[in-house]
């Protein structure tokens, strides 16, 4: 299944910074890991993946990667894969028109075989004028916009999105967090701070500021430490470009 890559990615700071946050050796690297990240969504018609899915394409640390470097959108339910809408649909559409074409070179060609046994004359024109031509290529994507429509679809029950914001000025571990830290053998106090300046350094937006905490606390813990030293350095080069 292939997928297609505007020109725009290869000079998109991004992967350079996903680059960096994963250790691989260039933003070549990070764009080609982050198109299978895309075809994933494709497999799955979903815009929102797991974090364990995201973290099985790109490696451990994957996901939180895929959102500190802005590639996604951190939701309750998962990942929000930025760049998977209109390729989800474009393949959609590539796939109906191919059977739809199909079907209908099928039942011409069968009713030119009808008309060819009744008039053998006529088999060549009749063949001829009832194969249609190939399908035309799909036209080229479109930049897929920055929000995107509820993966649930028509017909689904409604649901309430919160809306996305930096992040609170007096925000702050809760109880839970305290509890996971201990778990792990970290300390709440530094992971809390590096957090917030990771968050305030790269604008990050969030509408669960708790979850994805808690969601940090776990990465560090695999990580053994290393996410934090790669992430300061990755709002070093956020902070040169801008």
């Amino acid at each position: 299944m292939r997928v297609n890559l505007d020109s725009t990615v290869w000079t998109d700071a991004r992967f350079t910074v996903l680059a960096e946050l994963m250790g691989w050796e260039s933003a070549d690297t990070a764009i080609a890991r982050a198109a299978k990240v895309w075809r994933q969504c494709v497999i799955q018609s979903s815009y929102v993946l797991a974090p364990a899915t995201i973290d099985a394409v790109l490696g451990k640390g994957g996901a939180v990667a895929f959102v500190a470097c802005g590639l996604g959108e951190e939701l309750p339910d998962g990942v929000r894969v930025r760049g998977a809408q209109g390729r989800i649909e474009w393949h959609k559409n590539l796939k109906e028109n191919g059977r739809k074409g199909g079907k209908a070179k099928r039942q011409a060609t069968a009713k030119a075989i009808a008309r060819a046994i009744a008039s053998p004359k006529a088999e060549a024109t009749a063949l001829a004028k009832n194969n249609p031509p190939a399908l035309a290529p799909a036209p080229a994507l479109a930049p897929a916009p920055t929000l995107i429509s509820d993966p649930a679809g028509a017909g689904a029950p409604e649901r309430k999105v919160q809306r996305k914001h930096l992040i609170p000025a007096g925000w702050a571990p809760t109880d839970h967090h305290r509890d996971l830290a201990r778990q792990f053998g970290l300390d709440v106090a530094y992971q809390a701070e590096q957090f917030r300046g990771h968050a305030t350094y790269t604008n990050r937006m969030c509408s669960a500021w708790d979850a994805a905490f808690g969601n940090w606390l776990r990465k560090a813990a695999q990580d053994g430490g290393r996410q934090v030293e790669r992430i300061a350095a990755a709002s070093t080069i956020i902070r040169r470009e801008l």
